[in-house]
Order: structure tokens, then C-alpha cells, then sequence
């Protein structure tokens, strides 16, 4: 992994009308619009936030962006890779003067527009499994949905007996359904993932070592969660194990993936459970900080 050439695109836009991207270098200067990030993101069903600063937008430019709806996508990483890092509604626009600069803040959040604009009514009679309410909340929330190795299957076994009805926001519902199933359910970069809190969503490895972009000494962590510890729908509490680790930046690596981390001090597998992703392309971080925790 080369950790150098920082690069991103950022894209702006409501759905159906003209939009704007930036974040490619000028050809006789090979610098970009100056942007600085602050990404937040877990495995709970809080959604995920970013804080964005950007300096001397144009006018048309601002004006899409406090435009309501307005949908923004950014990718970044080192040269041509760059993976997305954050997909979302803004929620925020603010103007300001740096010096004789013109700085513009923006706050977005990433699943915002679907959770709190989508209100779902749904009945079903008799034995109803919790895939099919799950499925269709998702369809009414227009949301791929990403599900783990075994999830899908404990959903399609999971039942309401005696039928299910609900009106409200469909995020009430995905918490019936997955809680009936004993998963939990999560919105990154605009997919909802459905998975045991024990199994990663993918069966991807990322091997995290001083070659790889590992950087620092992992600092050991405690967190107190309830994992499946098999493929029943029983769960039991338990203290799970991790570490807090800094790497550069890679998109790659998000919540709920597996890690294998390698260093004097640790070497295992583990799953990302909070990440903060750190970006500034001319100055500062340019790089990751997770919270790993045990595969069970």
C-alpha cells in the first residue's frame, strides 16, 4: 500500500438534478479544493455522522448543497484507489470567513433521509417469518440490504406467530425484526446490514501490519456486547476483548469487517465495531482509528 498522494472526490447533489464534484487535482498546480473530514461511524443502529470543511466553493456550488435532499458522497484514499468513506443527507450548511478565504461546514448524516421521511403501515395474519418484514421494510425504506453468512437464514426461521402489524417509522420495524431474530441491523454508506453481532458481514480479511498501514501501538479495550455463540438464536452477555488501533487511511475497512492484525503486541482476527475516519488533504491526519473487537 503506497501512503502518499492523497486523493478524494467528493460529489453533491439532489436525486434527478444537477449536482457538482470536486476533489480533482488542477492540472498546472496538482492541488485540489482544500477539504478537511471527520467521519464517525459504529455497528449500532446510531447513524452514521461526518463533519466536512471545505474552502472557496463557488456560489452555485454552496447553493446545491443547502438544497434539501441534498445527497453527498465521498471516496478517498491514495492515488487511484478510493473506496467510498461516507455516503449521506446533509443536515447542515454553514458559511464563514477564514481569513480571505470564504469556508463552508457541512454536517451529514448517512441514512438520514430514508429513516426519517419513510413511514411504513404493514399488517400480515398468522405465522409470518421475520425475513418477509424485514424485506419489505427495507423495499420501503429503498435501501440495498447486505446480510451476513447465517443472518438471512435465522431470519427466514425466525416467526411472529400470531401475525404482526405496525404503523410508525420503518426503522421500529427492522428493530422487531431483528430482534426477534436475535441480529442486529446497521445503515453504512447507505446499505443496511443485517448480522449476528459475532460474524463479520463479509468474508473479507484485511491483513493490518506496519507494511499494510498500521501505525502506532494498540491500545487494549473492553466492551461488554451480546453475541450469538452459535447458529441457534440464543444469545448470551459477554466481555469482549479488542483493541483501539491508527492505520492510513483505507476505505476499504468498515464496520463489521475482519481484520487481522499483526504487530509485536497483537496478532488475531478481529471485527471493527467503531471507526473514525480522518481526512485532510493538504495538512493534518490523513488516516483511520478503529475499535476492534474479539471474533467470537
Amino acid at each position: 500500500m503506497a501512503n502518499w498522494d492523497r486523493q478524494y472526490r467528493l460529489r453533491a447533489g439532489v436525486e434527478g438534478s444537477k449536482g457538482f464534484e470536486i476533489g480533482e487535482p488542477d492540472k498546472t498546480t496538482n492541488l485540489a479544493i482544500h477539504i478537511n473530514f471527520t467521519i464517525e461511524k459504529s455497528d449500532s443502529t446510531t447513524l452514521n455522522t461526518t463533519k466536512i470543511k471545505l474552502w472557496n466553493l463557488n456560489k452555485e456550488q454552496i447553493n446545491i448543497l443547502t438544497q434539501t435532499g441534498c445527497q453527498i458522497d465521498i471516496t478517498a484514499g491514495y492515488g487511484t484507489s478510493r473506496p467510498v468513506v461516507f455516503r449521506g443527507t446533509v443536515s447542515n450548511v454553514n458559511e464563514s470567513l477564514d481569513g480571505a478565504d470564504r469556508l463552508v461546514e457541512i454536517e451529514a448524516v448517512d441514512g438520514f433521509a430514508e429513516l426519517s421521511e419513510t413511514v411504513v403501515s404493514v399488517s400480515y395474519s398468522g405465522k409470518i417469518s421475520a425475513a418477509k418484514i424485514l424485506k419489505d421494510a427495507a423495499d420501503k425504506l429503498s435501501l440495498p440490504v447486505s446480510y451476513s453468512a447465517t443472518a438471512q437464514e435465522i431470519l427466514e426461521r425466525s416467526y411472529f406467530s400470531n401475525g404482526y402489524s405496525f404503523v410508525g417509522y420503518a426503522q421500529y420495524v427492522l428493530d422487531d425484526a431483528c430482534s426477534k431474530a436475535s441480529l442486529m441491523w446497521t445503515i453504512q454508506n447507505g446499505v443496511l446490514q443485517v448480522r449476528r453481532s459475532s460474524e463479520g458481514i463479509s468474508t473479507a480479511l484485511h491483513k493490518l501490519n506496519k507494511d499494510t498501514g498500521l501505525i502506532n501501538i494498540p491500545k487494549r479495550v473492553y466492551s461488554t456486547q451480546t453475541a450469538n455463540t452459535d447458529s441457534s438464536i440464543d444469545t448470551t452477555s459477554d466481555m469482549l476483548y479488542g483493541y483501539e488501533i491508527e492505520y492510513f487511511m483505507n476505505g476499504a475497512i468498515g464496520i463489521g469487517d475482519r481484520v487481522y492484525v499483526e504487530s509485536s503486541l497483537v496478532k488475531g482476527v478481529y471485527m471493527v465495531s467503531k471507526l473514525q475516519i480522518e481526512g485532510d488533504n493538504i495538512e493534518g491526519n490523513w488516516q483511520c482509528t478503529a475499535q476492534i473487537t474479539e471474533v467470537s
